[in-house]
């Protein structure tokens, strides 16, 4: 099965591509590229133009925007001394905010890497972008891990994941932290975040609806069971319980009715959907009848799904489709 957040593609070259422009930004990419880059997470625009994603370029990541249509010249922004590991629009100003990973921090006999926040913005014309903040945080529990929602009334407001570690346990011979994912509201004018959310003991993930409301929380009780529990008041109750070789929790589908989730069919993956009323499955959004789980990239932004799907294995190009929520509510 696919991991939560892994969205690295394999070696062979991707295209990215919507009706009509498939050669065009094929060539595009290949100009910028070279034979054979492996892309890592990805992102569409708001408007549809423009991808985002992180590539690595003569070994060295790069955070590289480039138009679709291939009418404009590709910008991109190396990433100094480590490697990026996510990339998130803001903004209709193409504001793009990443992670990079600056260096392996000690927590007993478990190492983490705490990163640096970035924000960037690439310019479609290729100039060099600035650096609008900086932020580090040497304490592990306050480390942001991932750009997950942004707020709706003040652009200078991101949400954020944080991976706290609460206790130790044993763990076969060895002692292994428990660990959860706390929800932060960080703000981009000082670098300070304040936690919303302490999470639950196995809480892997946040689910927003793109404005800064949260849909629903994703715990993961090892490698048996995903509990997804949706907010009822201050509190939040249990929506529904799958195994975990069942599904994986994609975000919110363009309704903002329900949860996309990826299903395995036969050793290949469809894209369902899930009510947040009853936690039952409605129409699917998608079934894949050829790709195999490795030639599936599943992009899980808020309030948007992605899908990268390889078209086969001789031939470099790849499909993205998105289903986002243009107008979510407020």
């Amino acid at each position: 099965m696919l991991g939560a957040y892994s969205r690295v593609a394999s070696a062979a070259l991707f295209c990215v591509c919507v009706a009509g422009s498939a050669d065009s930004a094929e060539q595009n990419l290949a100009k910028l590229f070279g034979a054979r880059p492996g892309f890592g997470a990805s992102s569409l625009s708001p408007d549809g133009k423009y991808v985002a994603l992180i590539a690595p370029i003569d070994g060295v990541d790069n955070v590289v925007m480039a138009p679709l249509d291939a009418t404009g010249k590709p910008s991109r922004f190396t990433v100094p001394d480590s490697s990026a590991v996510d990339v998130y629009w803001h903004d209709s100003r193409q504001l793009l905010a990443k992670i990079r990973t600056v260096e392996g921090r000690g927590f007993g006999q478990e190492y983490f890497n705490a990163p640096s926040f970035y924000h960037v913005v690439l310019s479609p014309t290729g100039e060099k972008p600035p650096i609008f903040l900086k932020t580090e945080d040497a304490y592990l529990a306050s480390s942001v891990t991932a750009i997950i929602d942004l707020n709706s009334s003040d652009p200078n407001i991101i949400y954020a994941s944080s991976l706290r570690i609460t206790a130790n346990r044993a763990f076969g011979t060895r002692w292994a932290p428990y660990y959860r994912r706390a929800l932060l509201r960080v703000n981009l004018r000082n670098g300070r975040a304040e936690t919303v959310h302490q999470g639950e003991l196995n809480t892997a993930k946040w689910v927003m609806d793109g404005v800064g409301h949260i849909i629903a929380r994703i715990d993961v009780d090892g490698r048996q069971k995903i509990d997804i529990f949706v907010p009822e008041g201050k509190d939040f109750r249990k929506l529904v319980t799958f195994n975990t070789n069942d599904v994986q929790v994609m975000g919110l589908t363009e309704d903002a009715a329900s949860l996309a989730v990826a299903v395995t069919h036969d050793n290949r993956i469809g894209l369902d959907r899930i009510a947040l009323t009853d936690g039952k499955f409605g129409e699917p959004l998608f079934r894949n009848p050829s790709a195999d789980l490795d030639s599936v990239m599943l992009d899980d932004r808020p309030g948007r799904v992605v899908r990268i799907r390889s078209v086969s294995d001789d031939h470099s190009r790849a499909l993205v489709v998105s289903s986002g929520v243009q107008n979510p509510p407020t």
